[in-house]
């Protein structure tokens, strides 16, 4: 799961807080401010892969658990 850092368009992971960026042939309309992605693809970056868009309040609804372990609080946003 990753949020928008509005202040540099890249997205930071929740888990451990590093930047990551879309892939390039990922097709958007818009940045989503909070996503779920299926995969990374680290190179001299880190590309996330198979976006999805999601509201902060499903995440707060259905995942505890993983928010707990994060480094970046949904609070903050």
């Amino acid at each position: 799961m990753a949020i928008l850092d509005k202040q540099g368009g890249n997205y930071r992971i929740l888990r451990d807080g590093v930047s990551a960026l879309i892939y390039p042939s990922t097709l958007l309309l818009e940045k989503p401010e909070l996503c779920i992605y299926t995969s990374a693809e680290i190179t001299t970056k880190i590309w996330i892969k198979g976006i999805t868009s999601v509201r902060k309040e499903w995440i707060v609804e259905m995942a505890h658990d993983f928010l707990g372990k994060c480094q970046i609080k949904l609070d903050n946003i």
